[in-house]
């Protein structure tokens, strides 16, 4: 039977709906997802804005929901694919502790002193930010942490990098430094990508140190990663009376997805604990982003 005009006036208005209400539905999924869910995940679901690709932020919010939910303690999440201009935020405003991640933005601030004097780094400072970096010597980062001028100098790199949320530890306590996932995307940024504040030779040096971590403190960021795949990561983890323990992985994907993470975590019973919920978030993200 032929149709008339008006039934498919109707069936083209009926499908208009169809798809207007599969693209909303879309988009309240990136927002809510994970909202109903258990653990870490509960209070807010995975947010990522869809850039250039809706299909990866959609797969990026069900995976990190499905990795949050069983998990204890407090999470905050930050990633961006450099390429897709993808990005992801759970709780990235949240302050946590930064252990030794924070060894990272040291030696951020040691080049960017360097530069501004116009010096190259010298054998001690190499040294030293090579067992500060590679190995997490902690011996290492308080002799930084004196060179730089300790709180005050850190200071004076976050306001020119724009790390606002970040609050240096006081006295000798580089490791209670409190941070943001957000903070920490903007300094992984600086170390990926051309900027004014860190020259190609200062990021080249410190990407360089984050790709030689050994490889027991290689999990993280890197977990899930592609063979051949190169990212660079610092990782942080401490024990304290209150709180649990804070366990952080922070990292830079190098090869042929380029892409930045900082996964913060506190609240968890033991470190084991720690490394796995912050390994499950980035294997998420490994296997479901680009």
């Amino acid at each position: 039977m032929q149709e008339t005009p008006i039934r498919r006036r109707v069936r083209r208005t009926t499908g208009a709906v169809a798809t207007a209400a599969l693209v909303l539905g879309s988009a309240l999924l990136l927002m809510v997802f994970g909202a109903a869910g258990a653990g870490a995940a509960a209070t807010r679901g995975p947010l990522c804005s869809a850039g250039s690709s809706w299909g990866e932020a959609d797969r990026l919010s069900r995976a990190l929901g499905t990795a949050l939910s069983s998990r204890g303690g407090n999470v905050g999440v930050a990633f961006v694919d450099l390429s897709s201009g993808v990005a992801c935020d759970v709780r990235g405003d949240r302050h946590f502790a930064s252990a030794s991640v924070v060894k990272t933005a040291i030696l951020a601030t040691l080049l960017y002193q360097k530069q501004h004097r116009h010096a190259s780094l010298t054998t001690s400072d190499r040294a030293l930010a090579t067992a500060m970096i590679t190995r997490s010597d902690n011996n290492a980062a308080s002799a930084l942490w004196r060179r730089i001028g300790g709180a005050s100098g850190l200071r004076r790199f976050l306001s020119a990098a724009g790390m606002t949320q970040t609050v240096p530890g006081s006295g000798g306590m580089w490791g209670l430094t409190q941070i943001t996932a957000r903070d920490q995307i903007k300094l992984l940024r600086l170390l990926a990508t051309d900027n004014s504040v860190l020259t190609p030779a200062s990021r080249a040096y410190e990407l360089g140190l984050m790709k030689k971590v050994v490889a027991g403190q290689r999990w993280g960021a890197p977990t899930g990663a592609l063979a051949g795949e190169v990212v660079a990561v610092k990782n942080g983890w401490l024990p304290l009376s209150s709180g649990g323990w804070r366990v952080n992985t922070t990292g830079v994907g190098l090869g042929r997805r380029s892409y930045l993470i900082a996964v913060l975590s506190d609240g968890n019973p033991s470190m084991g604990y720690g490394v796995s919920t912050v390994s499950r978030v980035a294997k998420a993200i490994n296997h479901n982003a680009f």
